[in-house]
């Protein structure tokens, strides 16, 4: 899996929709919010085991969906059908 620099982040422009979610009166401190994102991202990452990796790494780029790898038995059987997997996998969509 490619390392993927999480500080980046504020590269993303963030939904005005979700902003005024977000909003209570007062404006959001989004460093904050983003110092926060980082660091769950990063504790989630390194949790992956090598096959979750392994997984990751081939939907993307080998374009194929593999849940078997890990455990059959955590996803639902209909999982590879699932349209927007399905859509990933044929429009060539790329994380990076």
């Amino acid at each position: 899996m490619d390392k993927i620099d999480l500080t980046s982040i504020n590269l993303v422009s963030l939904d005005t929709r979700l902003a005024n979610l977000l909003r209570t009166g007062e404006k959001p401190n989004f460093n904050e919010v983003k110092s926060r994102v980082i660091e769950f991202a990063k504790e989630v990452t390194n949790r992956l085991t090598s096959k979750e990796i392994e997984l990751i790494d081939d939907f993307f780029r080998e374009k194929k969906f593999t849940p078997e790898i890990i455990d059959a038995k955590i996803f639902h059987p209909k999982l590879k059908e699932n349209p927007a997997i399905k859509w990933i996998l044929k429009s060539g969509f790329s994380h990076s």
